[in-house]
C-alpha cells in the first residue's frame, strides 16, 4: 500500500494579538511609503490624502497623534525621524503589543462575564 505524501509544513498559528500588531505595523509602513513616494517629508512639501492615495483611518490617526504625520494648511507631511523613533523602535512595538494583548484580555473577560451572568 503506497504511503501518503507528507503534509506541507505549517508554522504554529500566531496568537490573534500578534497578528493584529503585525497588521497594524504593516499598515503604518504602507502609510510611510506613500508619503515617501511623493516626497512629502517636510512642511514645504505637504500634500493631500488624495494625492497620497491613503485614507484618514485609525492607523493614520495614530501616526497623527504621535506627531509622525503633521498637518499644515496645504495638507499633511511625514516626519521620518519621528517615525523611526516612535514606530520602528522595538520598545514602541513591544508597548503596542502589550496594549493589544491587554485589550484582548479585557474583551475576553467581558465576554466571560456576559455569558456567565
Amino acid at each position: 500500500m503506497p504511503s501518503s505524501p507528507p503534509s506541507p509544513s505549517r508554522s504554529a498559528p500566531q496568537p490573534v494579538a500578534k497578528r493584529i500588531a503585525t497588521a497594524l505595523l504593516a499598515e503604518r509602513r504602507r502609510i510611510a511609503m506613500a508619503f515617501r513616494a511623493v516626497d512629502a517629508t517636510s512642511a514645504e512639501r505637504a500634500t493631500t490624502l488624495a494625492v497620497l492615495g491613503i485614507r484618514h483611518d485609525a492607523p493614520f490617526d495614530e501616526l497623527l497623534r504621535l506627531g509622525v504625520i503633521q498637518q499644515v494648511e496645504r495638507g499633511y507631511w511625514f516626519d521620518d525621524t519621528r517615525y523611526e523613533h516612535k514606530v520602528e523602535n522595538p520598545r514602541f512595538r513591544t508597548l503596542g503589543m502589550i496594549a493589544v494583548l491587554a485589550i484582548f484580555v479585557l474583551l475576553l473577560v467581558a465576554m466571560v462575564g456576559v455569558f456567565t451572568a
